[in-house]
């Protein structure tokens, strides 16, 4: 059986046959307002249209996991215990439901007019940053909408930049995205310090 989130406020069944008691079921559960959810991934209220679960506790950093429940689909946030914890990133999202997927291009320390920004690492991670907001406000998402983070640095640069450039853009919001960071030899333009693409689903 399919079972899909239709807004949280129900469940559309698909072809495959299933006994009718287990549909039942799963619409009570969401008509209660909380959602099925897998072993070691913390179970929450489902929220209204556009908005994170009623249940989330933001007090509660680094959790094995748990579901953020938004209009049509659902993102599930895994960080097991097999795998070591950090608050500057996810080791794992899931992302179920329908929802409109954005991929962001590289972006670099470049101004819309075309002048590179910054000699430091900080400064052009900052840019980079900012022009990946202006790519997502484009497609109607923020940098909350993003799952996934791609950063390449280039070889010799303090790394640690670009995470507190990284942090300071987040700010103290919880579910940072999945993250994968290269060292490179070198960018497209040789001015060029650091490049960061991204995945967001709204």
């Amino acid at each position: 059986m399919d079972v899909r989130l239709g807004g949280l406020d129900g469940v559309e069944a698909g072809d495959h046959a299933q006994p009718t008691g287990h549909v039942a079921g799963l619409v009570d559960k969401l008509e209660h307002g909380v959602g099925p959810v897998t072993a070691g991934v913390r179970q929450v209220k489902a929220g209204t249209s556009g908005a994170e679960a009623a249940g989330l506790v933001r007090g509660e950093a680094l959790q094995l996991g748990h579901v953020t429940i938004l209009d049509g689909y659902m993102k599930t946030y895994l960080n097991p215990e097999s795998l070591v914890r950090n608050p500057a990133f996810t080791q794992a999202v899931v992302v179920e439901g329908q929802a409109k997927t954005i991929y962001v291009g590289g972006q670099n320390a470049v101004r819309p007019d075309g002048t590179i920004v910054g000699g430091t690492l900080a400064e052009q991670a900052r840019q980079a940053l900012l022009n990946v907001q202006a790519a997502l406000a484009a497609a109607g998402a923020t940098l909350k909408d993003v799952v996934r983070w791609t950063v390449a640095i280039v070889e010799g640069q303090p790394a640690m930049e670009g995470f507190a450039a990284f942090r300071e853009a987040w700010g103290g919001a919880a579910d940072p995205p999945a993250i994968s960071v290269y060292i490179v030899s070198g960018l497209a333009n040789p001015q060029f310090l650091v490049e960061i693409d991204a995945i967001a689903v709204i």
